[in-house]
């Protein structure tokens, strides 16, 4: 799935499953066409925008250890971009610098409390570490924000699946059908997996011993 296809809020191609979350961007800045057919003027050369845009180009290609630099500058020229801090996050993750994916995503959160992206990208980030409780804290306020994100509560769903909590993570997954139908043959399948394993454990949640 390329990078420029992983847009938030609207429009978004998200694969989210069991094993792994993929992460989301926003949409580019530069020459977008809204309706009645008219388009945004490109960034400047330059600008933060600009380098921005270049970084989301060069994650499309998956080249996301080329695209950081890219967002790096966007971000020095305007320190109030929260939009090229929450890509910068994304590509961390994706070279598997994930500590330094979050101090982004904190960083982009500080400057827009209400980029509910942010807080979704930075959940799928800590689900990839197996922050389950720090993970849903974050899907949960991008609920928050936007009641109608499903991705969210897919990442939320299959977090709380992997605590075992199988009823919890069922009832966010069969929100998500709710939300979007589009993606509900897909969601199905992932929730008849879980009622499987819940059925296969005999009870729920499953206990785990403290460290």
């Amino acid at each position: 799935m390329s990078f420029r296809n992983l847009v938030c809020i609207i429009g978004i191609s998200v694969f989210l499953s069991a094993a792994g979350v993929a992460q989301a961007v926003t949409a580019e800045k530069g020459n977008v066409c809204g309706k009645g057919g008219v388009c945004s003027v490109a960034p400047k050369a330059g600008s933060s925008d600009d380098y921005y845009d270049k970084g989301v180009a060069l994650g499309s290609q998956g080249k996301f250890k080329e695209s950081i630099p890219m967002f790096k500058k966007a971000a020095e020229i305007d320190p109030n971009n929260a939009e090229a801090y929450n890509a910068w996050g994304i590509s961390l993750v994706n070279t598997g610098k994930v500590d330094e994916a979050l101090d982004k995503y904190k960083k982009a959160a500080s400057i827009d409390p209400k980029m509910v992206k942010t807080y979704y990208n930075w959940g799928n980030a800590l689900n990839s570490v197996k922050r389950y409780d720090e993970a849903i804290a974050k899907y949960k306020k991008a609920t928050e924000l936007d009641p109608k994100f499903s991705y969210a509560f897919n990442g939320w769903g299959l977090a709380l699946a992997s605590q075992g909590h199988f009823d919890e993570a069922i009832a966010k997954l069969k929100k998500v059908v709710a939300l979007d139908p589009s993606n509900a043959a897909d969601t199905n399948k992932i929730i008849e997996r879980l009622q499987d394993m819940k059925a296969m454990h005999g009870k729920n949640p499953v206990t785990r011993k403290k460290k």
